[in-house]
C-alpha cells in the first residue's frame, strides 16, 4: 500500500421474507403447500418490485408431485416422480436478467434423478 486512504465498497442490505400454508390432506392431493417469498428487497433500487417477488405451489398425489408458481414474474412448472429407490424431478423457470421483469427472460429446464440407495436395504427383526 502507497499509504493513501481509500473508501470501503458500498454493501447494500437485503431482506427477504417469506410465508409457508402447508395441510397434510386436502381432496385427493396429500402434503399440499402453497408458499410466497420476497428476496433481495432492497437491493435492486432502479429495478420492479416484481423481481423480488417468487410464488410456488406443489400438490403430492400418489407418487407424483405437481409443483407451479411464478418467478421474477415468469412461470413456473415442474412434476415429480417418487418411487421406492427412484426418484425423478422434471421443471422449467424464467429468471429475468435486467433489473424489470418481462425484458430479458433466461428460460431454465431441469432434470434430476436420485438414486435412493438408503431405503433398499430392508430392517432387520
Amino acid at each position: 500500500s502507497d499509504g493513501t486512504p481509500c473508501s470501503a465498497r458500498e454493501q447494500p442490505r437485503s431482506l427477504g421474507l417469506g410465508l409457508l400454508a402447508a395441510r397434510q390432506n386436502w381432496w385427493k392431493f396429500t402434503r399440499t403447500q402453497v408458499a410466497v417469498e420476497l428476496t433481495d428487497i432492497g437491493n435492486n433500487k432502479n429495478g420492479s418490485v416484481y423481481r423480488w417477488v417468487h410464488l410456488g405451489s406443489e400438490f403430492n398425489w400418489s407418487v407424483f408431485a405437481l409443483r407451479t408458481g411464478l418467478n421474477q414474474g415468469y412461470w413456473t412448472a415442474g412434476l415429480g416422480i417418487d418411487l421406492r429407490v427412484i426418484q425423478l424431478d422434471l421443471t422449467s423457470y424464467g429468471e429475468e436478467t435486467t433489473f424489470n421483469p418481462g425484458l430479458s427472460e433466461d428460460r431454465r429446464y431441469a432434470l434430476k434423478l436420485s438414486l435412493k440407495i438408503s431405503n433398499v436395504v430392508p430392517k432387520s427383526t
